[in-house]
């Protein structure tokens, strides 16, 4: 059968059964001729294009224990692959003039298509579910049909959601496996395994026609069209990666671990984050100039932990092994971004959802007007806002409100501790933060901010007093109050309650509000990695000087990197289906490139004992 004629009968027959006619082979004598190529497949009666109010949602992945959620979940796997033999017919005619080894592969590969979209169907039908009894979505069609060479055809196709269904159809596979259907699991087996030979086949072309000045990864993330990107090639996000079969199919190593831990919106706009906080909360000694701006360009990975992987840090990138630790402890951290290629990068987002800085200054505020026809989410508000909030007079306020004793003038401070709260999420619990001292520099307690206490001073700050509440309800309060306070001022966004508990056993204990702080802190950053723990562990998220790392007899950063790994191997386990990190030690910035002060994760049964890890000289 000539390829044309087939290609013509899959994109404009209205009869299912002409799409699934498998020829005994094919010729390409008459390539041109194609006549007129529709904009959109023809489809049977009930089996075309849905508006999105009629689809039904994909299951999510435990609801599919259920056979008839599997056999809707096996329903979108079979409009999938009719869409894919449409847009491969859709590419033949198109391009009459391409390789004829390039046609002759996509006819094959068609065939395949065909097989996989009758053993969906089918075996959604042994489910209970025909198909077409559920509304059909375009997406595929809509991301690719705008084709218009044969390279991209095989970069958006074949390397990019081609290689991307490697990793959908492992999980899926594995997953129904786990819930005992082993039909429906070797189906899902057979589409794994010839798509391998179908990303081979995309990878053979690639390579034959890219620029090869550049290498593999540069050349295919510079072929993909806004808004795809480099992420779109990979599946479920940290679960289900298939490197062995892209292995198989000829990718290189370096190649896979790129996908593997790339950061790019794969769909929501993204957010830019930038880190730009004053000299004075890098540091009590820390003034503008050269010291605050290495201090920034340490810190700034750091600051992604507030970030998804659909945003954009601007900051120092981290290296491929970097990226790779903190993926494998379940970080996903954003795409970092040097400044000057920002322009570049922003300018492939059609839409971002917002500018999130550390704090609105005027760098950002320029930011945020230079982008603002492409953002969709609201201008910020207006720091001045807050008026008297943000001061001493707001703090002194609620400290009265809650009838808590004033401490005596210059008392020795006895803990250090901070609340977060969010004015657009009243329903969380504040998160507590303590800020410990330590001989390498400050560290933030995760996961259990009273662990490391005397019994006296926790017992003080857990029970209740002669009047009143104990201190811990009573700081709790004071943040529920601040955020309505706050949100009534017209304020949007995190704030941080900073405390202070002074005195000691023998005088006894008195807590006050010390200061409000109306912007992102390390303490919701700190927030946000206790997220990452296996329940029951303590944390010590510490911000080492170099200065004190030398003080204690190393070398450099990368030293104390090395004798923590050491001493301490990271472990994680996996619990709900979620990773957690049970012990060891996780840079969370690279040592090799910090020039004053590194940030590592250490996690333990206690705090007692992570503080007594610590080198000392």
């Amino acid at each position: 059968m000539e390829i044309s004629e087939f290609a013509r009968t899959v994109l404009c027959s209205p009869h299912l059964e002409d799409k699934l006619v498998q020829p005994a082979g094919f010729t390409d004598l008459r390539p041109d001729q194609v006549g007129r190529i529709p904009d959109r497949p023809a489809r049977p009666k009930g089996l075309g294009f849905a508006p999105a109010e009629d689809r039904t949602p994909f299951p999510n992945a435990l609801s599919l224990a259920d056979e008839t959620k599997r056999a809707v979940a096996l329903h979108f796997f079979a409009n999938h692959e009719l869409l894919a033999l449409e847009l491969m017919a859709l590419a033949l005619l198109r391009f009459p003039d391409a390789d004829p080894g390039f046609r002759h592969g996509i006819a094959r590969i068609m065939l395949d298509e065909q097989t996989h979209f009758r053993l969906y169907r089918d075996r959604s039908a042994e489910l209970g579910v025909g198909f077409g009894e559920h509304g059909l979505n375009s997406f595929f069609w809509d991301a690719l049909s705008g084709m218009s060479t044969p390279v991209e055809y095989v970069t958006q196709l074949a390397m990019t959601f081609e290689q991307a269904n490697l990793d959908y159809a492992a999980f899926y596979r594995d997953l129904f496996e786990e819930f005992g259907d082993g039909s429906s699991r070797d189906v899902l087996d057979t589409v794994h395994e010839d798509e391998v030979r179908h990303l081979a086949f995309g990878l053979h072309w690639f390579e034959r026609w890219r620029d090869p000045s550049q290498d593999l990864w540069e050349a295919w993330t510079d072929a993909l069209p806004a808004p795809l990107g480099p992420a779109w090639g990979r599946g479920i996000d940290l679960v289900g990666f298939s490197a062995g079969a892209r292995r198989r199919a000829g990718l290189p190593d370096r190649f896979i671990r790129q996908v593997r831990t790339c950061s790019h919106s794969k769909g929501r706009p993204s957010c830019v984050l930038l880190f730009n906080p004053e000299p004075g909360e890098l540091g009590e000694d820390v003034a503008s100039g050269p010291a605050a701006d290495e201090l920034r360009a340490d810190l700034a990975p750091a600051f992604g932990v507030l970030g998804g992987r659909e945003d954009l840090l601007v900051g120092r990138p981290l290296g491929l092994e970097r990226l790779e630790q903190l993926q494998g402890a379940g970080l996903r951290l954003p795409q970092m971004v040097d400044a000057v290629d920002l322009p570049q990068v922003l300018a492939g987002r059609r839409h971002l959802d917002g500018v999130r800085p550390w704090r609105w200054d005027a760098d950002a505020r320029a930011l945020d007007e230079e982008l603002r026809p492409r953002l969709l989410g609201p201008s910020p508000p207006e720091a001045g806002l807050l008026g008297e909030l943000g001061g001493a007079a707001f703090a002194r306020a609620l400290v009265a409100d809650l009838g808590a004793a004033e401490p005596a003038p210059d008392p020795p401070r006895e803990l250090s501790v901070s609340l977060q709260v969010h004015t657009e999420r009243p329903e969380r619990s504040p998160a507590v933060v303590r800020l410990t001292d330590t001989p390498l520099g400050d560290a933030f307690v995760v996961g259990a901010p009273w662990g490391g206490l005397s019994k006296g001073l926790r017992r003080w700050l857990n029970e209740p007093g002669a009047v009143g509440p104990a201190p811990a309800v009573g700081m709790r309060r004071a943040a529920d109050r601040a955020r309505a306070r706050l949100a009534e001022a017209g304020y949007v966004g995190p704030a941080s309650l900073e405390f202070q508990v002074c005195g000691g056993p023998e005088q006894g204990w008195t807590w006050q509000l010390v200061r409000l702080v109306p912007h992102r802190t390390w303490g919701q950053a700190t927030a946000r990695l206790g997220r990452l723990l296996r329940p029951g562990r303590a944390a010590l998220w510490l911000h080492a000087d170099l200065d004190a790392v030398r003080r204690a007899g190393l070398d450099g950063f990368e030293a104390l990197e090395a004798e923590l790994r050491a001493s301490m191997p990271l472990q994680i386990v996996r619990t709900g289906g979620s990773r957690r990190l049970d012990g060891g030690a996780l840079a969370t910035t690279d040592p090799s490139c910090c020039r004053r002060r590194f940030t590592v994760l250490l996690v333990g049964s206690g705090v007692d004992d992570l503080l007594a890890r610590l080198p000392r000289g």
